[in-house]
């Protein structure tokens, strides 16, 4: 039992190091492999999951449901790398190398190995919960929220110099990846305090952690943050006052304009349109519509986009990121789950994937119906507002089979929807007899 309290508190010292430490790279030498990640994930699964087995068990359908839809989908994804050949030819280009270096095909565990990876982030993220005792899971990440916002902030200094560019960053993740994170504990910090957690702290943290999103100067966060705060706007509807409602939006808009204006690492905010992006995308729908069965069932797990080579230093990453290949011009990744997902597993990916995205959806319009009985709402209906608008983010940044220190936590974010539970509302006494 108490090594079952001691895993408990498993998810703030991974989050912790996740903060300060660049684990995508290997535990020795260049060209190593086996990242960082997969054995600390492997390590917190092999620990905690008999521990948690008892909670695993009894985890509620639609969680269920998420899960398998997402490894059936990395199954999918295993087998595709297998049958569907080396990549196409790729060259390098750099400013030095003229004419650019020429590459075959990445070796084919650098095509599999991130596989294993994002499924050992996934079952992680989960087990991480699940250890937590039911009665303290929301103070718990509640404290995780707080941790990932303060440390961001500590470790800002240090990633100004390590990415020479002073938007917000850390080692969980870039600044245009980061931003999904401080989404999540907007989301967490709402649905605290419309539960009755800390209410006026939660509320500070949430304005603390759109604050770090918006010094990530990232377009996809803010766009995120947009729809998560409409979202909100309309859960609340007449609970909230007119006045109010435009007080805050005022502010939001201020403060917005003050960051932009005065802040340099924001003003990327406002700069729209990416060159390289719309070439990487022109690309790949050319190959997702080449012909019927890469539509159908895609064009392989790592085969447009090998960018574990990449994360691997098995190559170096090319000069702007910017990769020839005999199918057209890509970028090292595909910058996008949807995008990804859809060229490289085909629609039958698309579907899987559809398969979890409507089980957040479902728990939505669940949440919608039951708000009449939780007041504001519960912790779980913030947090799901969260990650429904966090699918925004899903159409420009690589998650789940990329940035898997981003994905542990959206998996433990995910886990908590459903395992935390709502707190109870005291019945009215009955009045006694005239």
């Amino acid at each position: 039992m108490r090594l079952r309290e001691v895993a408990g508190w498993a998810l703030l010292p991974a989050l912790l190091v996740m903060q300060f430490f660049d684990l995508r790279r290997g535990l020795v030498g260049e060209d190593w492999t086996w990242s960082a990640f997969l054995f600390g994930y492997a390590a917190i699964v092999l620990v905690g999951l008999p521990l948690a087995w008892p909670d695993l068990k009894e985890l509620p359908r639609p969680t269920r449901v998420g899960l398998a839809a997402f490894t059936v989908l990395l199954v999918w994804a295993f087998v595709s790398v297998l049958v569907s050949g080396e990549s196409p030819v790729t060259s390098r280009t750099t400013a030095e190398v003229v004419p650019p270096d020429t590459w075959t095909g990445p070796p084919l565990r650098h095509r599999l190995v991130p596989l294993l990876t994002a499924w050992l982030t996934m079952a992680a993220g989960v087990v991480s919960v699940l250890l937590v005792p039911a009665v303290r899971r929301l103070s718990t990440l509640w404290w995780a929220a707080w941790l990932l916002v303060v440390t961001s902030l500590v470790a800002w200094p240090r990633a100004v110099l390590v990415h020479d560019s002073p938007r917000l960053a850390t080692g969980m993740g870039g600044s245009a990846t980061i931003h999904l994170v401080f989404l999540l504990c907007v989301g967490l910090f709402l649905g605290a305090a419309w539960q009755g957690h800390r209410p006026r702290w939660s509320l500070v943290g949430a304005a603390a952690a759109a604050g770090c999103l918006l010094l990530t100067g990232s377009r996809s966060g803010l766009l995120s943050l947009a729809v998560l705060v409409v979202l909100v706007l309309v859960w609340l509807g007449r609970r909230l006052s007119i006045r109010l409602a435009a007080a805050a939006l005022a502010g939001v808009v201020l403060v917005g304009a003050a960051v932009i204006a005065f802040v340099p690492a924001a003003r990327h905010l406002v700069v729209f349109g990416d060159e390289l992006r719309g070439t990487n995308l022109a690309t790949a729908w050319r190959v997702f519509t080449s012909d019927p069965v890469t539509t159908v069932f895609g064009f392989g797990s790592g085969r447009l986009w090998p960018w574990y080579a990449f994360d691997a230093r098995y190559w170096a990453v090319p000069w702007r990121g910017q990769v020839h290949t005999s199918v057209g011009d890509v970028l090292t990744n595909p910058h996008s789950v949807l995008l990804g997902v859809g060229v490289e597993l085909g629609i039958v990916g698309l579907l899987l994937l559809g398969v979890l995205v409507a089980v957040l959806l479902v728990r939505l319009v669940q949440g919608w119906r039951q708000r009449s009985d939780q007041g504001f709402g519960s912790f779980a209906d913030g947090l799901t507002l969260a990650l429904v608008a966090g699918l925004v983010a899903w159409t420009f940044d690589f998650y789940l089979f990329k940035n898997f220190a981003v994905s542990y936590w959206w998996w433990a974010c995910f886990t908590a929807v459903f395992v935390v539970a709502p707190a109870r509302r005291p019945h009215p006494a009955p009045e006694p007899p005239q």
